[in-house]
C-alpha cells in the first residue's frame, strides 16, 4: 500500500490536532515498546476539549518552574542534543491553541505567504503520514524530495555550498514566533495583546522553560512544527535580501534533520 504522505500544514485543523496528539508526536525519540504516552495525552485531551482558552488563562497564570525533562542524546561522536519531555499538560494546551479552526487557518495563510515572497525551497515540514515507523517515513520523503532536487539542479549548476543553523532551537528566539506570525512591527505593537496568537504560542513555549525567552525544547513535532514558523519567516527575509542584491542564477534547499 502506497503511504500518504502530506505536510501537516496541508491538513484540516483537527486532523492536524490528532496527529499531534499521537504518542510518536508528542516524544519523537525511540523509546522501550512499554513506555506509551497515549493515555494520558488522551486524558488531558479530553479535559481540555470543552473548554476555551479565555477559561484556562488563570490556570497557566499558576504554572511556574522549568516544565520539561531534557535527555542527552548521542548528536554524534563529539556533541550531543538535548532531547526534551514537555510537560503534557501544557503540550496539550498548546497543541489546543495551535489548532483552533480559526487559528489553524491564519497560520495556514501565513505558510502560503512565506512561499509566495520565498525563493528557499523547504522540504522540512513535518509529514502528516500513515507509516507506523517514522524513520522509514524520513527516509522515503528526503529521497523523494530532497535527493530528487539536489541531483536536478547538480546538472544546471557548477557549484553547491552547505551551510547549517548551529544549535538552531536552543537559539530561537520566543518572541520571533509572533513576529513570523504577524510581522515584526505589528507583533510588537501589539505585544501585550494576549488574543494574538503569537502572544499566546510564546507565552506557552516560556512557560514550559521557566520563563526564559532563548531557545525552544527539541523532541516533538510540534516543536518542529514551531520552528518550522520562525525558519519560513526567516526564509522570505534571506529572500527579500538576495532580491535586493538582484541576484537571482541559483537554487536554494532548505532542510531540517529530525
Amino acid at each position: 500500500m502506497k503511504l500518504q504522505n502530506t505536510k501537516i500544514i496541508e491538513k484540516s485543523n483537527n486532523d492536524a490536532r490528532k496527529y499531534f496528539l499521537k504518542h510518536k508526536a508528542y516524544f519523537t525519540t525511540d523509546l522501550p515498546p512499554y513506555f506509551s504516552f497515549t493515555e494520558i495525552l488522551e486524558k488531558i485531551n479530553d479535559y481540555f476539549e470543552n473548554k476555551k482558552i479565555d477559561d484556562i488563562e488563570d490556570f497557566s497564570e499558576k504554572i511556574t518552574g522549568d516544565n520539561k525533562y531534557t535527555i542527552l542524546t548521542n548528536k554524534n561522536q563529539y556533541n550531543y542534543r538535548p532531547i526534551s519531555l514537555i510537560d503534557p499538560v501544557l503540550y496539550v494546551y498548546l497543541v489546543h491553541i495551535i489548532t483552533e479552526e480559526k487559528k489553524w487557518q491564519q497560520i495556514q495563510k501565513r505558510f502560503e505567504e512565506f512561499a509566495k515572497y520565498s525563493k528557499i525551497n523547504c522540504h522540512s515540514l513535518p509529514i502528516y503520514t500513515d507509516d507506523k515507523n517514522k524513520l522509514n517515513a524520513t527516509i522515503k520523503h528526503w529521497l523523494s524530495e530532497v535527493e530528487r532536487e539536489s541531483l536536478t539542479n547538480s546538472l544546471e549548476y557548477n557549484f553547491l555550498f552547505k551551510t547549517d543553523i548551529s544549535n538552531c532551537y536552543s537559539s530561537i528566539y520566543t518572541h520571533s514566533i509572533s513576529w513570523a506570525l504577524h510581522g515584526k512591527e505589528g507583533a510588537k505593537n501589539n505585544r501585550f495583546d494576549k488574543s494574538l496568537l503569537g502572544n499566546q504560542i510564546d507565552k506557552i513555549m516560556r512557560l514550559i522553560s521557566n520563563s526564559q525567552t532563548n531557545g525552544i525544547p527539541q523532541g516533538s513535532i510540534l516543536m518542529d512544527f514551531i520552528a518550522e514558523i520562525v525558519l519560513f519567516y526567516l526564509d522570505k527575509q534571506i529572500s527579500v535580501k538576495i532580491k535586493n542584491q538582484e541576484i537571482s542564477d541559483f537554487k536554494i534547499i532548505r532542510w531540517r534533520r529530525y
